[in-house]
């Protein structure tokens, strides 16, 4: 005899509307093990000044574990900007709240680099006679890596911070959301998903090709257009996912098919990056507002993420750099250990007190 399907069954695979309060999601527990996966990877590649070990590219052989949480950086970020400003759509207001939240974090790191990493990482006398300030303002002001004299020289990656390079591309994503908002394309939706398949297109085109563009002015107000248009792409899928919200359900069969199209996605290097700002993302929202038994406990947690993304690289190398013989899998505890301190204390002592003064 059938047994008929009990309540509890019929809706296991039923999405109820995930609660979107930021109390409710695991966005910042996810960042933290975004940036913890930058470090991993990085562990790797600056070691071998290559990919061959990097586990991601091991199994896929075209993104690393670091491309991967840059991506999904991005795409966080598109989602919880876009609504900031779908939320309180005021220009004063939400520059004042991307600049509180990007800058006192960043420039703190790159005095770290400037005046404590860079003289580790060189001859000192040699380093402050080459040091030249305004060099280094105009770099911190401009969200690019410190403009510093040379360091670990002989190393595969002689740069004191290979991952601030990002930040650069993320603030220029945060003014495009204001330009696209003060014309109301925002809050009408359409035009907004329209941009993102315009950025997701232009980011699947040839490298040659897309870094032909040229005006004047171009790498200041986009960088490099290869990583604009990629990482600009992921950024307003985000924000799709934000603004489409109501229509979106995250049901486990349908993550389920998401992440196996993922997966099958990441084998080829052209479908990658596309499968990630779509299936990719898809799971990543879906786990964000997943109500996970036992994982309430980082809610309560310092959102240490931006720091430990911030120093993970500085720290990496210069244990290299004293420790040449050390292996990867040691280098990565090593250096998270550390750069997990230097989080605490960037958002203790740095982010907190500016992300107190916020606007509401």
């Amino acid at each position: 005899m059938a047994i008929a399907p009990s309540p509890t069954d019929k809706m296991a695979d039923t999405a109820s509307p995930p609660d979107y309060s930021p109390q409710a999601n695991n966005f910042n527990f996810m960042r933290l093990c975004l940036a913890v996966l930058v470090i991993l990877s990085h562990s790797f590649e600056i070691i071998d000044g290559n990919r061959h070990r990097e586990p991601l590219t091991r199994i896929f052989h075209t993104l690393s574990f670091g491309e991967v949480a840059v991506d999904a950086f991005f795409l966080l970020s598109g989602y919880l900007i876009v609504k900031s400003w779908d939320q309180r759509p005021l220009l004063l207001s939400y520059v004042k709240k991307r600049v509180y939240r990007i800058y006192p974090g960043f420039i703190a790191a790159s005095l770290i680099c400037a005046f404590v990493v860079g003289p580790l990482a060189s001859n000192a006398s040699l380093y402050f006679s080459h040091f030249n300030l305004k060099h280094f303002v105009g770099s911190v002001v401009l969200l690019d890596a410190p403009a510093i004299p040379s360091v670990f020289s002989g190393l595969h990656y002689p740069v004191v911070n290979g991952s601030m390079w990002t930040i650069y591309y993320e603030f220029r994503c945060y003014v495009a959301v204001a330009l696209i908002g003060l014309t109301g394309m925002v809050k009408k939706k359409w035009p907004w998903l329209l941009i993102t398949i315009l950025a997701l297109a232009a980011s699947l085109l040839p490298t040659p090709s897309i870094n032909r563009i040229a005006f004047h002015a171009r790498m200041f107000i986009i960088g490099s257009p290869d990583e604009f248009f990629r990482l600009f792409a992921l950024f307003c899928a985000g924000g799709v996912f934000y603004l489409y919200r109501d229509k979106i359900n995250y049901r486990p069969s349908l993550m389920l098919v998401a992440l196996l199209a993922t997966v099958a996605g990441m084998f080829n290097v052209h479908t990658a990056q596309f499968v990630l700002a779509t299936c990719g993302a898809y799971v990543f929202f879906g786990i964000g507002f997943k109500h996970i038994q036992g994982l309430e406990w980082h809610r309560s947690w310092p959102d240490i993420s931006y720091g430990v993304y911030l120093y993970g690289w500085p720290c990496t190398i210069l244990i290299f750099w004293y420790y040449r013989s050390i292996d990867p899998y040691l280098l990565f505890p090593c250096a998270l250990l550390l750069t997990s301190c230097l989080g605490w204390l960037s958002w203790r002592w740095v982010e907190s007190p500016f992300m107190k003064r916020k606007p509401i």
